[in-house]
């Protein structure tokens, strides 16, 4: 957005910068309000699409393996069922993998699905 601020030939550069900043002030409102208005609708939007996942010890998921490199051929987009041995941190899990598979067994709650009995 562009912003013309009537100023004569002759104004410092100072006096110019306190007048840029009066009248985008004035035009806009205080930037720290913005940004937190702006940051709050940023968070809500991304929130929507959020969904909250808990798993317990036991509980048997379906792994997403699209970061994974397979054989060639195989089209599957997930895994199991494996095993939740525990939780490691607030999102992520430790699987009990077979020993055939040999990638680290604590993966993000984001590729994980709960099989549904």
């Amino acid at each position: 957005m562009a912003h013309f601020i009537p100023i004569k030939d002759e104004a410092m550069a100072q006096e110019t910068g306190r007048l840029f900043f009066t009248h985008v002030f004035k035009h806009h409102g205080f930037p720290k309000a913005n940004l937190e208005k702006v940051h709050k609708r940023y968070k809500d939007f991304a929130d929507k699409s959020q969904r909250e996942v808990k798993f317990q010890e036991g509980d048997e998921v379906w792994l997403n393996i699209k970061n994974f490199r397979l054989l060639e051929g195989l089209n599957y987009k997930f895994l199991g069922p494996f095993k939740v041995l525990e939780k490691k941190l607030s999102d992520t899990y430790k699987l009990e993998l077979p020993e055939n598979l040999i990638v680290h067994p604590t993966f993000h709650v984001s590729l994980l699905k709960l099989i549904s009995h």
